[in-house]
């Protein structure tokens, strides 16, 4: 049977437990502004710079809980900044204290129930990469070249910070439009997918 709506995904359960401690209540107030993660501003184009001093890698946990896990690998790993998502006010107040204590640098917070962006985030990015590769890989193998030769650039891509590089960050579209005259006489070449690509990024830029 078929619904007309989407449904939120919630979270079930007390986000406060007992009444906080002036301690807790404390760490609340003022600790928190200080790790927390501030979606209202745009965030650094290397999202390590969210961290003091700035880190190479960057890990996401969803649901930290009372964030045994989150400190554990923040302790164990002080090159790696942690972002850790939880909706319950005592986990997040529990790592507040830890990070106050260890005077750890390396973890900022959301203390919100993030799941529902987060699921569609990782769908975006698995998927368009999937979607993405299939198609190079159909222009690769038009050319008579492997498609394996893709993977360590898109790597590079990513180890770059995902900085746009080539013809359409140049703004050479003569290159571009030789790029589709090569597609359009390629055999079932995706041609209507580059179009589509090239004419998005000419827009932004």
């Amino acid at each position: 049977m078929g619904h007309d709506h989407e449904h939120d995904l919630r979270s079930y359960g007390r986000r406060r437990g007992r009444v906080p401690s002036p301690r807790q209540a404390a760490l609340w107030r003022d600790s928190l502004p200080r790790f927390a993660l501030d979606l209202s501003q745009p965030l650094p184009t290397r999202i390590g710079e969210l961290f003091a001093p700035p880190v190479a890698d960057v890990w996401l946990e969803i649901g930290f809980g009372g964030g045994e896990h989150l400190l554990w690998q923040a302790r164990h790993s002080p090159g790696v900044g942690l972002i850790g998502c939880e909706p319950f006010q005592d986990g997040v107040v529990k790592v507040l204290s830890a990070i106050e204590e260890d005077q750890l640098t390396n973890i900022r917070l959301l203390a919100d129930d993030a799941r529902p962006l987060y699921h569609a985030g990782a769908a975006i990015a698995s998927n368009y990469l999937v979607t993405l590769h299939a198609v190079a890989s159909e222009l690769f193998r038009a050319a008579g070249a492997p498609p394996e030769g893709l993977v360590p650039l898109m790597r590079r891509t990513i180890d770059n910070g995902f900085e746009l590089t080539g013809p359409i960050e140049r703004g050479d579209w003569e290159t571009v439009d030789a790029h589709r005259c090569a597609i359009r006489a390629a055999r079932n070449a995706p041609q209507d997918r580059y179009a589509g690509c090239s004419s998005t990024e000419k827009c932004s830029a």
